[in-house]
């Protein structure tokens, strides 16, 4: 996988795209603390699901734990307004791998079954 590398005049640009200014940046580090919960919360129902269903336990070549605990990073970096590089960084990552093991169908087909 090759990283992607943006200045930060193309990151400050995406950021003005989705509205995430320093306002919104704010407002989402004091939240924090309720967003690292629901974040927690929804990753242990995701990852619950995943280790209960042999199809999705197998895309994770027994590393679960390795990307819950990627996601959990990825979502506290959202969390806390950080959007630099390593947010794109593992945006980047996270992407990859639902591209590489055919996630968006599964996510669908997770969606349709709870």
């Amino acid at each position: 996988m090759e990283a992607i590398y943006l200045q930060a005049d193309e990151i400050s640009k995406r950021r003005q795209f989705v509205r995430i200014d320093e306002d919104a940046r704010n407002r989402l580090r004091r939240l924090a603390p309720v967003l690292e919960e629901g974040v927690d919360q929804a990753l242990e129902h995701l990852y619950k699901a995943v280790r209960s269903r042999s199809e999705l336990r197998r895309l994770f070549r027994e590393d679960i734990e390795g990307a819950e605990a990627a996601r959990k990073a990825h979502g506290l970096q959202i969390a806390l307004g950080n959007f630099g590089p390593g947010c794109v960084e593992s945006t980047r990552r996270i992407g990859m791998a639902h591209e590489n093991c055919a996630m968006p169908g599964l996510v669908d087909q997770f969606r349709m079954e709870s």
